[in-house]
């Protein structure tokens, strides 16, 4: 990759009469060495890349294909162009090369003029034929319509008398071969001219005295289409026209990359301050309100979905909702459920007279469906602990992204903190169930949601009266009366058979089921708001303000020593309180160890850093650029600061 580049008038004013010219050819090897020389005459140029060729591509030796030699060239009268000069096409391997050794020169190839703001210069030889030139082939591949393609004919001294004339027309751009940006012929040295030692100023005198004494292509020399000086000032031309196009995306493109690299900049933060107790509190009080913002539902940091943690929290507390109302009496099969509980009231019978209904049968399996709900409790209580460690855990990592030991104490308080408000939360969870144990609700409340159900219910079909016994016949004696009612009696009951006391069952457990399952209602809507609120109050709400008040006090305030004598009497317990005191003062880190950032910290702060300050340049030099030609042409003359920035992107 030669890189030519004039010299600044400073440069070229210091140099004046001393070092007019100079050069720099480096490249790696595919050991990883690099390898640097510098150069002090032109002369020296075609020696030192072969010699570089060789070192990376010699004879026996496979195609290198990140074995880039780079020439940077600097003069006040070389032209502002960048040139990679691509391999010729091998076709045939040598000893101790890949059989596919064409293959992959051409591959090398694609991989540099596929790109679309590459311009090609495709070399042909005038006294070949162009139609079968692999060059043009190659170059037609990537850019069908040639509107980046330009042609370069070489070797016009060897062309067969008779055929200038077709050099000619291609040359114009009138054969059947034709390129948006054209040709251009020039002559170059014979290898008896190399030999010769013939220099770069003498060569170029040659062909310029070559192209106006030819018959045929002096036309050609005047027209601008032959002769390496002008295919200088047409690259030139074609550099500042190809700039100009791609500015508009190359300026969107620096910007969009100085904003990330800002953004980037600011995650890491300044370099720590010199008072680091003062830091480290700003820092932990920082984070104390994003912890608090998340829990609260009042979102001002712009949090991101995934850490609005009080909007997630509420759909798991909708959830948990729907899901203990699985558990209301009779929701599955109503008959099934009413069959146990007919069951239940036969085993259970006592001294009471049918139509009276047994609490006791009531409270057992009023609690059965309270108890049931107990393990959905828990799992919500699981589902939340979860999240919020989750939530907090994500915005330790991104607060405390620069200071590994800080994020790794804070996870280790965050869970300590969580693990002791969740079991406090299943404590309370646990109690409260325990309290169900104990059937109660306001009277008035059963009362009104009873009769609130029977208003809403349809009147039911008016059942069939019992049978009315017989009048007895009139008799004489009072005895005979009685006894006469007292076998009516005993006949309807007998009719009646085992039917009645199986119908009595099922009307008890219908009445039953109903005044259980508007009991688990009352019950339902109480677990509904006291579960959620338990945990919110222990999970989220104790949880932040252990945040904002033991993480400070532990992270900022050293413990004190216990330096006080213990009384033997009460060295027991005294003693253990000692023993915890200095263990919590052997695990404390200081500030200074905390906020001790990696070296990897340092060095990306640094990179960064380097990083914006060329983009920034980069987008000032592009802004300048934007419709102004004169300004591209003179800034090439400075160190291309728009390379640069592409440079940055990678």
């Amino acid at each position: 990759e030669p890189l030519f580049r004039s010299a600044t008038t400073e440069e070229a004013s210091a140099s004046a009469g001393e070092v007019p010219w100079r050069a720099t050819l480096s490249y790696k090897v595919p050991e990883g060495n690099s390898v640097m020389q510098q150069l002090d005459k032109p002369e020296d140029v075609g020696k030192a890349v072969v010699d570089a060729q060789n070192d990376l591509a010699g004879e026996g030796k496979d195609i290198y294909t990140d074995g880039v030699i780079l020439l940077e060239v600097q003069s006040p009268d070389v032209p502002d162009l960048t040139l990679i000069d691509l391999p010729g096409i091998a076709r045939f391997a040598s000893e101790g090369q890949a059989e596919d050794i064409e293959e992959q020169t051409k591959s090398l190839i694609r991989q540099h003029i596929e790109k679309s703001e590459t311009i090609i210069l495709c070399v042909i030889p005038c006294n070949a034929d162009i139609a079968t030139t692999e060059a043009l082939k190659l170059a037609k591949g990537v850019d069908s319509e040639g509107i980046r393609t330009l042609g370069v004919m070489t070797k016009p001294d060897l062309v067969d008398r008779g055929t200038e004339q077709n050099i000619v027309e291609i040359a114009q751009n009138q054969s059947d071969f034709k390129l948006k940006l054209g040709f251009t012929v020039v002559k170059c040295r014979g290898q008896l001219d190399i030999v010769k030692h013939m220099t770069l100023k003498d060569a170029v005198a040659e062909e310029k005295k070559f192209f106006k004494g030819h018959e045929h292509f002096q036309r050609l020399y005047k027209d601008g289409k032959a002769g390496v000086d002008k295919l200088s000032k047409k690259l030139t031309q074609q550099l500042v026209s190809q700039i100009q196009r791609f500015l508009p995306d190359l300026l969107d493109l620096v910007t969009e990359m100085a904003k990330a690299s800002n953004e980037d900049l600011k995650r890491l933060g300044q370099p720590v301050p010199e008072d680091k107790t003062h830091y480290l509190i700003t820092l932990l009080q920082e984070f104390s309100e994003i912890v608090k913002e998340a829990g609260s539902g009042r979102y001002e940091n712009s949090l991101t979905k995934q850490d609005k943690l009080y909007a997630i929290a509420h759909q798991l507390f909708t959830k948990f909702a729907s899901e203990i109302e699985d558990h209301r009496p009779g929701n599955t099969s109503t008959p099934l459920y009413c069959q146990r509980i007919a069951t239940k009231i036969a085993e259970s019978r006592g001294q009471e007279l049918p139509g009276f209904p047994s609490f006791e049968v009531f409270k057992q399996f009023a609690v059965q469906s309270v108890l049931l709900m107990k393990q959905p409790a828990i799992n919500l209580l699981d589902r939340v602990f979860q999240k919020v460690q989750e939530i907090a855990f994500r915005l330790t990592d991104k607060h405390f992204e620069r200071f590994r030991n800080l994020k790794v104490t804070v996870r280790g308080k965050i869970g300590e903190y969580l693990s002791q408000q969740k079991s406090k939360a299943q404590a309370d969870i646990e109690t409260h169930f325990k309290k169900e144990r104990w059937i109660f609700t306001q009277d008035q409340t059963f009362r009104g949601l009873l009769e609130l159900v029977k208003s809403t219910e349809p009147e039911a079909k008016t059942a069939s009266e019992p049978a009315v016994p017989e009048s007895p016949p009139k008799h004489t004696s009072y005895f005979d009366k009685g006894l006469a009612v007292v076998s009516s009696v005993v006949k309807t009951v007998v009719a009646a058979g085992t039917t009645a006391q199986s119908v009595s069952h099922e009307d008890e457990a219908k009445e039953l089921l109903c005044k259980l399952q508007q009991y688990n209602d009352i019950v339902r809507a109480r677990l509904c708001d006291l579960v959620p609120m338990t945990i919110y109050y222990y999970i989220i709400t104790c949880f932040c303000d252990d945040v904002k008040t033991r993480l400070f006090k532990e992270l900022t305030v050293r413990p004190a020593a216990n330096q006080s004598s213990v009384p033997l009497l009460e060295s027991s317990d005294e003693s253990s309180s000692e023993d915890e005191n200095n263990s919590q003062e052997d695990d404390w880190e200081s500030p200074e160890e905390l906020l001790r950032e990696g070296a990897e910290t340092e060095a990306k702060r640094k990179q960064l850093t380097s990083k914006l300050d060329r983009l920034r340049k980069a987008e000032k030099k592009l802004h300048k650029f934007s419709g102004n030609e004169k300004a591209i042409i003179e800034d090439l003359t400075e160190e291309s600061v728009v390379e640069e920035a592409v440079a940055s992107c990678d």
